[in-house]
């Protein structure tokens, strides 16, 4: 009869055991996975305001809606076309020798995707530089307004490079005008 007490007190022993680490167990995941999460929001909160990192987010995005550019026929781009890839699309309609102003509506697009990415006390301005093969070089503005000259923060990033031109994106962001009366 003893034996068998002392083998149900060792199950009991070894099941309050088993509790205490799942316990502790739980209490350290729980830890891990808030510091996860504080570190993933700090992340994200340093990337709205980082150009280089808002162009790595920006270039994969998706476009989201399906816009005609007036070219040829009509360039339809789709809604899942990356940003980086209209991008490409409208460097080579510039260098072959359209208007970069057909693409007005696609630009304003980018734009906002990119404006949505930033933190909000930050204005986004895209630059679209062409050089063709002769080193002359144009410049295809997607902004709302020019920047005003002020502390600017800038990353660039090659989207085509074919035998006879370069075309190159440069995100500038810019800390934003507060009303009057406003302050952060």
């Amino acid at each position: 009869m003893r034996a068998e007490r002392s083998g149900q007190l060792a199950l009991m022993d070894a099941l309050v055991f088993l509790a205490i680490a799942l316990l502790i167990c739980s209490v350290q995941l729980a830890s891990l996975a808030h510091d996860v999460e504080r570190e993933s929001a700090l992340s994200e909160r340093m990337c709205r305001t980082d150009p280089s990192c808002l162009l790595r987010v920006l270039l994969p995005a998706s476009i989201g809606i399906e816009v005609t550019v007036p070219i040829d026929g009509g360039l339809i781009v789709s809604a899942s076309s990356a940003v980086s890839e209209s991008l490409a699309a409208e460097a080579a309609a510039v260098i072959e020798g359209f208007d970069a102003a057909r693409f007005d509506e696609l630009n304003l697009i980018m734009l906002a995707i990119a404006e949505n990415l930033a933190h909000p006390l930050f204005e986004v301005h895209l630059l679209l530089t062409l050089r063709t093969y002769g080193d002359s070089e144009s410049v295809v503005r997607i902004e709302r307004e020019p920047p005003r000259p002020s502390d600017i923060a800038a990353a660039s990033s090659i989207l085509a490079d074919c035998k006879s031109w370069t075309a190159v994106v440069t995100l500038l962001l810019q800390p934003a005008l507060l009303p009057e009366g406003r302050s952060v």
